[in-house]
């Protein structure tokens, strides 16, 4: 199956050196089109033509838009992968910062961590997220790296809640020998990682199922293709919560200029800023509606925005920890604000600041 959504649905590829052209003419350079609508898109940090994007089937793609529209990888739609939308993907650098891989969180409750190198076949890791003392499984909403590395993640959900999560992608690590078996690092770290009630079992479960494969090397696909329960596979994130909101967590982004800081937001209208260290924030503001949208300024450590449906506010903590440095209307209310992100200009010296709307139009700024 495809999933809730069947419908088609594009990705625009807008290049804002020829964007005078490209308005004038109603047409963006390139377009996507996919099997399912689109919620969450990333460009790669450092290969400006790589584009992930996760899809609400529960499908995460990638492309080299370099080459046209060269696939890159496609996940699958299984129970030990995303079978609900995904709601925020992420370009992360792995523990020793020298390989790029891909985070991702939906409204299953699973996160997940990918490589371009496998083409999305199949996670390297996995975590649940769970509410209350039953262990029900959590809606995630976002994730975020404040380290700039796998080595701990923010994550938020439906209901409201920031955790600290470890993925433990076991990087770098040799095979291990377990009885007749070799098991690749990365499907020993999998299985280590796991709920500990199970983790034997679902040894068990997947030398069994590599004992019937004829092999004696274990690979991460072979956890995969033994049929493990995922509610047993991913262990389930039990990290540092830190101040709630009421109702979904709608921001979490991760200071690109101080280690440990991040920026959460939600329906509830409470902007904060928060130390990994202290549950509590560090600041906290609350605006007049939902907040919707936000991002940190990739060139001032102190400035970050978020919107409102009416009002886009940016903020200068070195300024002011209470008034906006900047405030920005919405058109009119058929034209109501929906998305803000900041970006570096190509020297590094300073950054634009997109604003988009419910027409679809983007100001930048």
């Amino acid at each position: 199956g495809i999933g809730w959504c069947e419908q088609a649905a594009y990705i625009c590829v807008w290049n804002i050196r020829k964007l005078q052209t490209a308005v004038a003419r109603q047409r963006c350079s390139l377009v996507l089109e996919l099997p399912s609508y689109c919620t969450s898109v990333a460009f790669h940090p450092e290969e400006p033509s790589v584009l992930v994007a996760g899809l609400f089937n529960g499908e995460l793609r990638a492309w080299d838009l370099s080459e046209g529209q060269r696939e890159l990888g496609c996940s699958r739609i299984s129970d030990s992968f995303h079978r609900e939308p995904i709601t925020q993907v992420r370009w992360v650098r792995d523990t020793h910062g020298a390989k790029w891989r891909v985070g991702t969180v939906a409204g299953d409750g699973k996160a997940l961590f990918w490589d371009l190198r496998n083409k999305l076949k199949n996670p390297l890791a996995g975590m649940r997220l769970t509410a209350g003392k039953g262990g029900v499984t959590a809606g995630g909403r976002n994730i975020a790296f404040p380290e700039g590395v796998t080595a701990r993640a923010v994550l938020g959900t439906e209901g409201g809640t920031l955790v600290q999560g470890l993925p433990r992608i076991n990087d770098g690590k040799s095979d291990v020998k377990h009885d007749d078996f070799t098991w690749g690092s990365y499907a020993w770290n999998m299985v280590q990682n796991s709920d500990p009630a199970y983790k034997f079992e679902l040894i068990r479960t997947v030398e069994k199922h590599a004992r019937l494969q004829g092999t004696k090397v274990i690979k991460i696909k072979d956890v995969y293709h033994a049929g493990v329960d995922s509610n047993r596979l991913y262990g389930a994130v039990k990290g540092m919560t830190y101040q709630r909101h009421f109702g979904p967590v709608t921001v979490l982004e991760a200071s690109p200029s101080h280690r440990n800081v991040f920026l959460s937001a939600g329906t509830d209208g409470w902007v904060r800023v928060f130390s990994m260290l202290f549950a509590p924030p560090l600041i906290q503001l609350q605006l007049s509606g939902p907040v919707l949208s936000g991002d940190w300024s990739p060139s001032r450590p102190l400035v970050f925005a978020c919107c409102t449906s009416r009002e886009a506010h940016v903020y200068d903590l070195g300024a002011s920890v209470v008034a906006p440095a900047l405030l920005i209307k919405a058109p009119s209310e058929e034209k109501a604000l929906t998305t803000i992100a900041f970006k570096r200009s190509r020297d590094g010296a300073g950054s634009t600041l997109a604003v988009g709307d419910g027409q679809g139009q983007v100001a930048l700024h």
